[in-house]
């Protein structure tokens, strides 16, 4: 059973919270398709996914 994904304040909260919980304990693989909407419902393109999942690190 996927645990239920907490609603969130904001995107940092968001972050926070992924920075430290498993996604794949809150996917039901049988119905994936509820997650990825709820997930990116607030993503408008592609680009702004793949900007939210990049972590930069600066350089020393």
């Amino acid at each position: 059973m996927a645990k239920k994904i907490p609603d969130f304040k904001s995107e940092k909260e968001e972050e926070a919270f992924w920075e430290t919980h498993d996604v794949r304990d809150y996917i039901n693989w049988n119905n994936a398709d509820s997650f990825i909407k709820r997930v990116f419902r607030d993503k408008k393109t592609e680009a702004e996914i793949l900007k939210g999942l990049t972590r930069t690190t600066p350089e020393d």
